[in-house]
Formats: structure tokens, sequence, C-alpha cells
């Protein structure tokens, strides 16, 4: 972990002023005159060389005002803006061009500067802000460039200013150009009014909880700003056998609730909890939790625990709910022995922090206590809970606005926070002392007298504070106390900060690794032969991009010091490498860079190239502009493809292509010159405005959330999806560096059979299903005539009667069905002007996920359509939690894809950072971990998200391409595909024996199933076990593909539906002499309308065990009773078998080859002992060191490919 852990408050924060608060109204100090300082990035396309983008123009009330982009009149660059104005100047009638400057800084002072040029201009101004105060006169006249300065101040509470250049008077022409943005001013201590309320605001992010029942417990009334309907009022108070809370949730809009691992999508609470509020943490650790908490109709409490703690399961919970016509309560304890506490300790604070969702007919809306759990699981941010004794009269607390440990630069930053008194019983005014003061030795400060004002019963005073780093008392460590000046009794103490000279270090430590850089290159450039290195190149790009980034002093501090800190690690490894390859000349490395033709063959990629043909695994990343500008360097980077995407957007009414869509020819060969592949995403949720402007009623309305948003039934939809395709594909078809086409990016559709083009497949889908009305009038409990009548199904959840369920059922079937359908339309276009390049569906992996039943996606419809297997996964890190990173969803996810058809699998939007992630160190092993395992488990191809830089886009932010460690992470995962390919391809084409019934039915039907999956999926993974999936369609037709051809047993995961075609297929599979091993009880007992079987099949059960290493072992006993069992790893310091491994061994002509990665979050010692071996030690080939068998050393998320020399036969 990093030693220096930056702080979200510090990310835009180059702050030089503060305006003063007194009695409810800032006064403004001072300012020094402005140093040179950055430009702030709130500013966005100041110098207008991308036209108007980010800016708009408003002409109200009629006003004969103009804007346009000039490419003639220009101070710098290529464009500028000209404003016009043909009105007298009139109240309420002018020009305005405008754009919102975001993430500014609280109480500081801003300059911009701009320059202009007049051609008969007349009262024209530059400003805005709140109710346009602030107004800076752009001279009368006509005159050449000159530059003008504007000066602003942010109060206490704002982050935001629509800076305004208006036109109000006649202006024949007034130019703009050569905007720019930077923080100049700073001042004291600034202490506001007290705000007193009845309730504690939730702004507050604190809590005072009493012991047992008092008579006023203090309610934080949460509600979301956009619509308050949506909220909860929150109560909580302590006894000795736990913390209690009761949550009135206010959500009006009753939607089907969803248990399980899908609880957060659905009407639901999240609960997070932090027993260490006052240690630093980067994520959830042991001492995190985060909970689910629902009510079905019938009032029963339901419960999931997302990052439990060891001895906090999902559902032994005591409490209660009750569902009511304005939303729900719930009232749950949460135990102190379930918290993981030292015994016997129960601590005064904790952190807490709240979520309501609200499933909003799956367009899910949520509004968070404080942030924290929705964006990044970081637990500094919850808010603080006090624990207090019944008789204490009064609360007080002093709160940072960021959360807790906070890391700020001395010369830079601002502490914001507030003091906070709640008041049980009335109380007489209080005199007190707002101190710094450091947490080693006596350093300290006493910043400000605070008058707390008398308050009544069930009151609460606020009163914020904000002041420069720089008059905390020293360097170091320090919290801010809250004293009594009469009785000089300590009111409160805050959580603690770091203040620290961190732009001095950074100018330190760049100079240091710029002189490890030279001396880096000059060592190297007298060893010529080991240039080609393909990790030396990456580690030196790498520093260098990020030395040189670091040196612009273009963006915040933070991030700074973690690419410096993080750079000088890649330095470090480099330098390692290079001491390596003089000893080792020829472990030297170069990339083998596909360059012939990609095609796919029994589940992998191969290039052809020259009479040659071998494995590609194609890595690299996308998704917009910067990796074109970067595409030079994407081989360095161990890049071998790229994700570009065009829609139909670039297709005008006649169908001829936009230089936007043709530019990607060149882009094609840009990419060509540089050894990088292309992959083109096609886009169809772009949709033309021409489209629209035709037929409005393309659109669905309302809106939906997801990308496609008109309806693909309507003709003009498929005029101009079609002619896209027909535009588009011929056009590139042919280029030989084209990799592959993507149909749809994240596909989701909730609307079949809602309109007029659809609703008659409807009919005819219940006509095929059911033959006649008796049997659906049985299902439905129903009386319909005939099947024009039957409506369309309302979304409903497990609590729902059976009748609804089954209508719904069926519904979500014919989506699924009735959107492939339209995919498969696209696909059949695609063909029907090339078979070149591959194609695929980038399809999200939230089959398990049962709050998604509308969304239109099953994935074996949908990867039976295209070459490929496509998809966007994601696989996040887990620090404190079971993992070091959540695994499990990616992996069943590609090895169910691969399932289907056989097919390689091409994640083209791979997640491993969250987005929004702050300037926080995520381990580059988690990075590489992510990769690596993904090469092993089908995914041939893949684009990372993402290379770009943010430009204020917080989807875009804290990603990889801010991240020099995990660039190199991923780079080296890369490097070692393309080394290590045909060792991965031997790993991938490794067939399972074993596989998972893949069951919609059950997902439907059986709440529990898909974490039976997990489970199950986990148990065999941990035991070295390949493991594969057969559908419920295989099953039916008989039909397999290379991946479970040679599956002997195959694995009921509490699988209790399964369509009557399945089940004779299930028999069908036993008297072949396959095994059925049925897990949980009623396997197969159902059909999919949820009517009983009368009989089964004999076949071996298992009551699983509560815990997923138990199940492991039971496993183990069956695999080994049918001769499946793999070679046992055993954990050195237990003698038992290793658990959080995944491992696979595999023998070859003359060795066995041996993977395996790590995903506990503590370093193992492992014994593999395999009777065969001709020797107890091997080589590890990717750390080119040998390893003794019985002694393989493994840390978090490390992964290791052995080759071990077999007994001569």
């Amino acid at each position: 972990m990093n030693a220096f852990r930056p702080s979200k408050a510090c990310l835009s924060k180059f702050i030089v002023l503060l305006v003063t608060l007194l009695h409810g109204t800032f006064t403004q100090h001072l300012l020094a005159e402005p140093q040179t300082l950055p430009v702030h990035e709130s500013l966005l396309n100041g110098d207008f060389e991308q036209g108007n983008t980010h800016w708009h123009f408003g002409a109200p009330n009629k006003a004969k005002a103009t804007m346009a982009v000039d490419k003639q009149t220009i101070h710098q660059g290529k464009m500028s803006i000209r404003l016009t104005n043909q009105t007298p100047r009139t109240p309420n009638v002018f020009g305005t061009f405008y754009q919102t400057l975001k993430n500014l800084s609280p109480m500081t002072e801003y300059r911009l500067t701009f320059w202009c040029k007049a051609q008969a201009v007349k009262h024209a101004w530059i400003g805005g802000g709140p109710k346009w105060n602030i107004r800076k006169q752009i001279p009368d006249g006509t005159y050449d460039w000159k530059q003008l300065e504007l000066r602003f101040a942010t109060g206490l509470d704002e982050t935001q200013f629509i800076l305004r250049i208006n036109v109000d008077g006649l202006t024949e022409s007034l130019w703009i150009d050569t905007l720019s943005l930077q923080a100049v001013g700073r001042g004291k201590l600034s202490v506001s009014k007290p705000q007193i309320t009845s309730d504690i605001p939730a702004s507050a992010a604190f809590y005072p909880a009493f012991q047992g029942a008092i008579d006023t417990p203090a309610t934080v009334r949460l509600r979301d700003e956009k619509d308050k309907t949506l909220g909860a009022d929150i109560r909580i108070n302590w006894d000795m056998q736990g913390l209690n809370l009761n949550i009135n949730v206010i959500d009006p809009t009753r939607d089907p609730i969803q248990d399980g691992s899908g609880m957060w999508a659905s009407d639901s609470i999240q609960l997070g909890l932090e027993t260490q509020l006052d240690q630093a943490k980067a994520s959830y650790s042991a001492t995190s939790i985060e909970l689910g908490l629902t009510v079905d109709s019938s009032n029963v409490l339901r419960q999931y625990a997302w990052h439990p703690t060891s001895v906090l399961t999902h559902t032994q919970l005591p409490g209660k709910g009750r569902v009511h016509d304005d939303g729900y309560d719930i009232s749950v304890t949460i135990p102190w022995a379930m918290l993981n506490l030292p015994e016997g300790k129960r601590p005064n604070i904790m952190g807490i922090n709240i979520v309501i969702n609200d499933g909003n007919n799956g367009n899910r809306r949520c509004v968070a206590w404080t942030p924290g759990i929705t964006k990044t699981k970081d637990p500094s941010r919850f808010a603080l809970l006090q624990l207090l004794d019944a008789n204490t009269p009064t609360a007080n607390a002093v709160v940072l606005k960021e959360g807790a440990n906070l890391a700020l630069d001395v010369k830079k930053d601002l502490v914001f926070g507030h003091i906070l008194s709640y008041s049980q019983k009335t109380v007489d005014l209080q005199q007190t002392a707002l101190t710094a003061r450091m947490t080693q030795g006596d350093a300290h400060s006493t910043l400000s007298k605070v008058q707390i004002p008398g308050l009544e019963a069930g009151q609460c005073a606020m009163i914020r504070f904000a002041l420069p780093a720089s008059q905390m008392p020293a360097l170091g460590r320090a919290q801010f106390r809250l004293n009594n000046t009469k009785t000089q009794q300590n009111l409160a103490v805050s959580m603690p900060l770091t203040v620290n000279d961190y732009e001095n270090n950074l100018k330190n430590q760049l100079q240091t690794l710029n002189q490890k850089l030279s001396l880096f290159n000059d060592t190297l450039s007298k060893h010529p032969l080991l240039a080609d290195d393909a990790q030396l190149n990456l580690s030196q790009h790498i520093v260098d991009r990020f030395t040189k980034r670091v040196a612009q002093n273009k963006q915040s501090l933070p991030w700074s010091l973690l690419q410096l800190h993080e750079a000088s690690i890649v330095m470090d490894q480099a330098n390692e490498r290079l001491a390596y390859l003089q000893d080792h000349p020829d472990a030297v490395f170069t990339m083998d860079i596909p360059k012939g033709v990609i095609t796919h063959r029994d589940g992998l990629l191969w290039n052809q190239d020259n009479g040659e043909e071998r494995p590609a695994f194609l890595y690299g990343y996308g998704h917009f502009a910067q990796v074109i500008r970067d595409l030079p360097n994407m081989n360095t980077l161990g890049a071998t493809v790229i994700q570009r995407e065009r829609g139909p957007r670039d297709a005008g009414p006649d169908g001829k292509l936009t230089k936007g869509a043709m530019s990607i020819l060149d882009t094609l060969d840009q990419a060509q010159d540089n050894g990088v592949k292309l992959e083109l995403l096609l886009s169809p949720h772009y949709f033309p405005t021409w489209a629209v402007d035709e037929d409005p009623s393309v659109m669905i309305k309302p809106i939906p959330a997801k990308f496609i948003k008109y309806n693909i039934d309507h003709p003009v939809a498929r005029k101009a999806i079609g002619q896209w395709l027909d535009g588009i594909v011929p056009f590139v078809a042919d280029h030989p560096n084209l990799l592959s086409l993507c149909l749809a990016n994240e596909p989701v559709y909730e609307h079949a059979g809602k309109d007029k083009y659809s609703r008659m497949a409807f009919t005819a889908f219940l006509k095929q299903r059911y033959q006649s009305l008796d049997r659906l009038n049985k299902n439905y409990a129903t009386n319909y005539a005939v099947f024009d009548q039957v409506p369309l199904p309302e979304a409903c959840g497990d609590d729902a009667p059976i009748s609804q369920r089954l209508a719904y059922y069926d519904w979500v079937r014919f989506n699924q069905q009735h959107f492939a359908n339209w995919l498969n339309w696209m696909h059949t276009r695609v063909k029907s002007h090339t078979t070149k390049p591959l194609t695929h569906i980038k399809q999200m992996a939230d089959i398990y996920n049962r709050s998604t039943f509308s969304r239109g996606t099953d994935p074996e419809m949908i990867s039976n359509i295209t070459d490929l297997a496509g998809n966007d996964c994601w696989a996040y890190p887990s620090p404190g939690g079971t993992w070091c990173y959540n695994w499990q969803v990616e992996q069943i996810w590609y090895d169910l894809l691969h399932s289907f058809g056989g097919q390689a699998v091409f994640n083209s939007e791979n997640h491993f950072i969250l987005d929004n992630s702050p300037a926080q160190t995520i381990a580059p092993e988690l990075t590489h971990a992510v990769m690596w395992q993904g090469m092993q488990h089908h995914v041939a191809a893949s684009t990372l998200w993402v290379w770009e830089e943010a430009n204020g886009i917080d989807d875009l932010k804290g990603s990889i391409y801010y991240r020099p460690g995990n660039t190199h992470g991923a780079g080296l995962a890369m490097i070692r595909g393309n080394q290590f390919a045909d060792e991965l391809a031997a790993l991938n084409q490794n067939k399972a024996k074993v596989a998972l019934l893949y069951s919609y039915p059950s997902i439907y039907w059986q709440p529990d199933h898909p974490s039976t999956v997990t489970d199950i999926y986990t148990a065999l993974s941990l035991r070295g076990q390949p493991v594969t999936f057969i559908s419920e369609k295989q099953l039916a037709t008989g039909q397999r593909s290379i991946a479970n051809d040679q599956v002997q047993l195959l694995i009921l995961p509490h699988a209790t539906h399964m369509t009557d075609a399945a089940f004779e297929g299930l028999k069908q599979f036993i008297a072949d002499g396959g095994k059925v091993l049925a897990i949980g009880s009623n396997c197969a007992a159902f059909d999919d309308y949820g009517q009983p079987r009368a009989t089964q099949p004999q076949w071996l059960a298992l009551s699983p065990a509560n815990a997923t290493q138990e199940i492991a072992g039971q496993l183990e006993v069956i695999l080994n009773q049918y001769k499946l069992a793999q070679p046992v790893l055993v954990n050195v310091k237990t003698r038992q078998a290793a658990w959080g491994v995944e491992y696979r061994v595999i023998r070859q002509s003359d060795h066995y080859l041996i993977s395996m990665t790590n995903f506990n979050n503590s370093d193992m010692e492992l014994d593999l002992t395999l009777s065969q071996a001709s020797s107890r030690t091997g080589v590890d080939l990717l750390q080119e060191k040998k390893v003794l068998m019985q002694r393989i050393d493994l840390k978090p998320a490390q992964s290791r490919l052995i080759r071990l020399p077999l007994q001569a036969q």
C-alpha cells in the first residue's frame, strides 16, 4: 500500500483564498496576489478547439442574437467564438453563451483570463454566478485582440459557477478565445452562524445513538433532492445486545423485490457499518460490513450480506418489516457479537451509511446518506455514529466534511467540517473553543471561540467551519477538539487528518525519479541486445509517461503523488529486470505482434501469418479518442487490439456515411501501422436525430434509462439501423486490420409486445407455448376467450401470486427471444455483406442477477448468434472481503458463455477498477490477475475500460489511464499472454469432466439457485477442477459444444424447475452413462410452469453445507467416488486442502503444466505433490525462477505457471 493516502477532498483544490461567514453572511478577506498556479480543470474547451462543445447558447424573448464557431478570426489555435446581437438593449432580451464550471472548491477565489476582439460592441459582459450578480463589463467599441480578467469567489457550499458571456445590446461582432481558469486565493478560518433544526440534517453525516429508548430520539430525514417522495426517516439506539435500527422508507411506488446479491437493484436498503473508523482504509476491510434489507408483500424481512463478517451470515439478524401505503418499515438489530469486535469491546464511535434503493421499474435510483457505498466502497466517508449513555444530555461532535483520515497539502488544501450539538433535554448556551491538536506531541492551536446556542429537547445545532491547512499547528497527524471554555471539559474529538508539505515532496520525488530513469536509460544504452525486451520497454514507457504528466502540473496533487509513488515502484522493478537480463540475456522476450489474419477455431483465436499458425490472445484498451492518439505506444504497453465505436447517427437519411464514419479507415490504417488490431463497435444506441424527426413515435415513452431508447420494431428504426449496417459494413469489411464487429453495446430491451409492431408476435408466442386457451387460463387463473385478449403482464417479484409470476415469466422469455431475433436480424444483415470480420455482441454479465428479468437478454440465445461470445464484465478489488477481488462473477460468466457454442470469449469492456475511484493505490497484482485469469477462462480478446482523459466525466475518473501500477500490471499480463500463448491454449483446451446445469427456469423460480451456482462453481474451482455448463437446450436437443462434450458428471445446483424437453434429455444423459448430482431439495421436481413431476430418475443427492469450503469437502468425496478428483493442493501450515487458490494441473508429453492464482487476502504456502513427477522442483515460467513444489509461496493475487518434468515412460 502507498504510504500517502490522499483523499477526495484534495482532488481539485489548488486553493489560496477563503471567504468568512459571520452571522449568516460571509465577508471577504484581503487576497494575496496570484502565484503561478495550474490551469483549473473545471473549465472545459476554453480554447474552443472542439468548437462549442461543453458550451451552450440562448437568446430568450426573441432576441436576434447569434453564436457561431469562427475559423477565420482567431487569437490562437484554429477556432474562436463569435457573438452578435441585432436587438437594442431591452430588459430580458439578450444573447448568452455559458458553461457550468463544476468541481470548484468552496471558499476560493478564481481568476478567469480571456482574449476578446470587438467590432461595434455595446453592453457586453462576462460573469454569472447566483442571480448573475457578478459582471465585468467588456469594453464597448471596436478594437483588436486584448486580454481581460474576471475574478469571482465561491461561497462555503458552492462547488459550481455558471460562467456567462452576454451580449445585451447592439453588437456587430464580439470574438472570444483562449479562456483560462486558475484558483488564486484563500483566506483564514471561517465559522458560520448556528443552524438550528428540529431533526439532524442528513448532510451532517452524524447520528447520536443513546442507550435504550429515550423520549426524544434523533431522526435523520434522508430525502432524494430531486424527488422528496423517496427517502427514509432513520432512528437508532443501542442496548447490551446490539445496535437497533428503525428505518421508515418513503417509497410510494412499490416494485418487485429481489433476493440475494441483486437486492440492491430493487426496492431495498443497503446498510454499511465500520467499527474502526479512525484507521485509514482504501476500501472495505475485516471491520467493514455491507448488508441488504427489504420486505416482501407478506411482511417478511429479507436479508443479504455483500460484505459480511466471519460470524455474520445472510439470515441471522433479528428484525421485522412491514409494508404500508407510503413505503415500508424495517426494524433490525445488529448483535455486537456479529461485528468482529474484540472480546467484550464495544466502540464509542462507528461509521454508518444507509442507501435507499428504488427499483423504479427496472431503472433503479437511490438516495444515500453519505458517499461510500454507491460509487466506491469507502468506509472513511460513512456518517459518524456516536454510542452514548442514556443520561447524556447533549451529544457533541466535530465532523470533517470529506470523512475520516484526510490527507491534505499544507499549501493548497482547505479543511471543511462542522460542529454539531444535539440535545435530548433542554440545555443552556455553551461557550466552547475549537482547537487543532497534533496526535503526537503537545503542538496545538486554538482556532476560534464558538458559541453553541441553548437548545430545546430534540433540537440540533450545526455550525460549519473552514480553514486552510496551513493554519494547522504543525505538519503530521492531527485532530480537532471542542472544549467547554468554562469547565475545560472535552466535548468532542474529530476523526484524524494528516497535513503535510506534499507539493514540495512532489518536486523532490519527481527529481529523484527522473534521475533514476536517466540512469536506467544510460545503462540500457550500454546493453543494446536487451533493449528489445518487452517488459523493459513497458516499464520504461510508463515511468517516462507519468514523469512527464506530473511535470505538466495539470492535475490535482493527490493524483500526481500517487503516480510518482507507483511509477517509482515500476522503476525499481525495471532495474531488477535489467539486472536479471544482464546475467540471463537469453531471457529477453520480444512481443510477437499478430499481423496476419485472425481466425477462430476450437475455442481460441489463431494468428495466421506467413504460413504459420499460433494461438493469439489479443488484449488492449478502449474506447474513445485517446486510444487513437496513443496508438504509437500501444504495443509498448502490451496492447494488440483497441476498440472504437461509431453508430447509426453517422449515416444520413440517404444512407451516406459521415466523415466521422469514413475516418474509421484512417484509424484502421494507423492501427495497422502500429501493430494493433481494431474492433469496431457498431453502437446501435447512437440513434440518428433524422429518424426521430421523420417519425417521433419511434422513441419509447417514457424514455428508458438503458442504451436502446427506441422501438426496435418500428419501420423507421429498422430503416435507420439497416442503412447504417449497409453503409458501414462493406466500407470497412475488407480492411486486413479489422478484427471484429461488435453489433451492440450492453444491449437491454424491455418493450417487446408493448406496441402495435410487436404485439402480434407476443400473441403468436403464447399460442405456440400453450396451444390452447384452456392451458393458459388455467395457469393465469383467467378466462380469456381469445389469445388476443391476453394483456401484457406487470413486472412482479417472488412474493406475487403464482398466476402473476407465470404470466410475467412468459413475457420475460418472449422478450428475450424477441430481442435475440432483432440482434440476429442485425447479424444477418452484417453477414450479407461480408464473412471476414468476426462478430460478437457486448452482453452484460447479469444472467444470475434476479433483478434483471426484464432486460431481454439470455446469453445462450445471444451467443449462438455470433462468431464469438461477446460480453461486458467486471471483477473489482475487494481488499477487505473474502477474496482479494471479486473473481467469481467473471469466471462463471466466461465459462458459461464458452459452454454454449465452444466459442472464444471477447470481453470488450473489461472493468476492474470502479469508476470514479479516488487517488489511492489499487494493487497492480489485482489487475494482472484479472487479465491472466481471463486468458485461462477462454477470453481470447479483451479491451479494458478505459484509456481516456476524464475531462470531468465521473465514469472516466480514476481509471487505469491514471494509474502507473495498474498499467504495468495489465501490460505485464498482456506480454505474458503473448509469450505463453501455447501454454494458455493448453489450459483452455483442458476439457471439463464436470458441468453445472444452466437452467433459466430455475433462475426465475428458485431464489437461491444463483447463489448455489456460485457456491458449487467456487468449491470445484478451488479444488483444481475445470468447470463448464450444460444448458437445458443442450440437454433437450442432445447437442453439445467442444466445451462440454466430455462431461461425465452433471450437477443440478438447486435447479428446481426444468422444461419437459430438458428433463427428457437429462434422463437420456443418465441412460448414456452420465452421472447426475442433485444439490439441494426438489431438483428438477417442477416443469417451467411450476407443475410438479410425478417421478424422477434415481440420482445422487446432496444437502449442501452452509460454508462453501465445507461444500468443497462434500464434493471431493463424490469426485473421488467417480474418479474425477484432481490432485490435492495442500496448505503447508494446516496440512489440509488449501482454500482460496484456483489451480489447474494438466499433463503434457514430458511435463506437467500447473497454473495457480491466490484469491485470498493473505499469503499462502502450498504443497502440490504429483506422483508422476520426476522432480520436486519445477520452474515458474512467470517469475523465471525455480520453485520447490512442497513450498510454493503465493501472495494475494499472485499467479504462477509452473513446468514440472514427468518421469520417463
